[in-house]
């Protein structure tokens, strides 16, 4: 089924329109006035076109329940999907009467796809060959017909790579693998591997904006990397979303603002919100829960779109900008809250504030990095209302610390760092 919710009111979600939908939806793309998703799973197979100009009178264009797409992108005029048997591409001049032309590279198995200037950049590997290749085509004259112009060899284990190009660099990533390939592609006829970015944790999305990569984790935790040099990155901040049963899922930004979407072993979602208008410091302001499983989400023109199992979600967040940290109640009039703490980082105290939606057992407590409990601010039953609590961290030494806030089963964590 298709919803579309208003949230403009987060104590109030409105669901303003619905539709139903053949199954279950893995990924979206958004172009202009149009919603693309597609479905792999278990036997759901294709890819729908939805017409979102009105958002609350969607409609369904286009709908193929025939081809394993496993993933996508959308130029002015052309789709390229990317499936098990070759890359399909579509003329979309009238998304309500796409043309397909002839495959390409029919029957190779493709799993990645991205457009960026004139070239199509391709992720793919050749029926018994375990070898998987970055593809570089021109499709400046002839998008419906690309023109190979030159290749990478990545290797074995790319059975599910994806990728994501800026500019003269390639960054090439295997979901459930641990590391980040970046690629020159500044001479497409000759790309050529010039490091990696290596983390602890399974990658399960990237995306890029200016000098800044965010990575999404599959331990529930999103990280922040610096590439102004791609052959020296560092990362610079990172961000855990403590909660059960949780599983990560893909990310997307705009402007200042990162959406995240996951979805819980229980067959729920919940898209986060996250202020990255300081990479350093990324701080969780808003969330929300979806009624199916979280898999992708994109955004475009301040809605956000999410493929929630076997839901389109259409929502709306209002960034309540210029609103200083001493109203609480602005994003979440009835939520459970943890705040930023207030210095961070600090050298004595720092104020850790919080809300919480109705009464329950409170424990507001500090970890070290090794998960030792430094310090337990709050361990006792409290009612609805917003709180604040000051650490002093006399004789703790310098270093970074895990404040956790759990109350009936929930829980959040942000981090705060001592700087004697």
């Amino acid at each position: 089924s298709l919803i579309s919710v208003d949230v403009s009111d987060p104590e109030e979600p409105e669901v303003t329109d619905g539709m139903d939908g053949p199954g279950r939806f893995e990924g979206i793309f958004i172009s202009d006035e149009y919603a693309y998703l597609w479905e792999n799973y278990y036997g759901y197979n294709g890819f729908c076109i939805f017409d979102i100009a009105d958002p609350e009178d969607i409609t369904v264009s286009y709908r193929n329940d025939t081809l394993e797409v496993r993933d996508m992108f959308v130029t002015d005029s052309v789709a390229y999907l990317a499936t098990y048997d070759g890359l399909v591409i579509f003329e979309i001049h009238d998304p309500a009467n796409p043309h397909q032309f002839e495959t390409y590279k029919e029957p190779i198995n493709f799993s990645g796809v991205q457009v960026s200037g004139n070239y199509l950049y391709l992720i793919y590997n050749q029926r018994g060959s375990s070898d998987f290749i970055l593809e570089v085509a021109n499709i400046f004259h002839t998008p419906d017909s690309p023109d190979s112009v030159g290749s990478y060899n990545l290797g074995r284990g790319f059975s599910n790579g994806k990728l994501t190009v800026i500019g003269d660099y390639a960054f090439v990533w295997r979901i459930w693998d641990n590391d980040i390939r970046i690629i020159d592609v500044s001479d497409p006829e000759h790309p050529d591997s010039i490091g990696f970015i290596e983390t602890d944790e399974y990658v399960r999305d990237v995306n890029i904006q200016g000098d800044y990569l965010y990575m999404l984790s599959d331990e529930q935790e999103l990280k922040m990397f610096d590439i102004s040099e791609p052959g020296d990155v560092i990362q610079v901040g990172s961000l855990e979303i403590d909660e059960e049963y949780l599983q990560t899922r893909a990310i997307s930004v705009s402007g200042n603002l990162l959406y995240l979407i996951c979805g819980h072993w229980y067959n729920e979602g919940t898209f986060y919100i996250i202020d990255i208008s300081d990479p350093t410091n990324p701080v969780e302001i808003g969330y929300y829960n979806t009624p199916g499983h979280g898999m992708d989400v994109a955004v475009s023109d301040g809605l956000i779109y999410v493929a929630d199992g076997n839901n389109l979600g259409i929502y709306r967040f209002i960034h309540p900008e210029g609103v200083e940290p001493s109203d609480p109640f602005i994003l979440h009039p009835s939520s459970f809250i943890l705040y930023p703490p207030h210095p961070n980082p600090f050298n004595s105290t720092t104020t850790i504030r919080y809300n919480i939606e109705h009464e329950a057992f409170i424990t507001l407590k500090l970890y070290d990095l090794t998960g030792r409990e430094v310090a337990s601010l709050v361990n006792e039953r409290q009612s609805a209302g917003n709180y604040q609590m000051i650490w002093n961290a006399e004789g703790m030494p310098s270093g970074v610390y895990i404040c956790r806030l759990e109350a009936s089963g929930k829980r959040h964590s942000t981090k705060v760092v001592l700087m004697r």
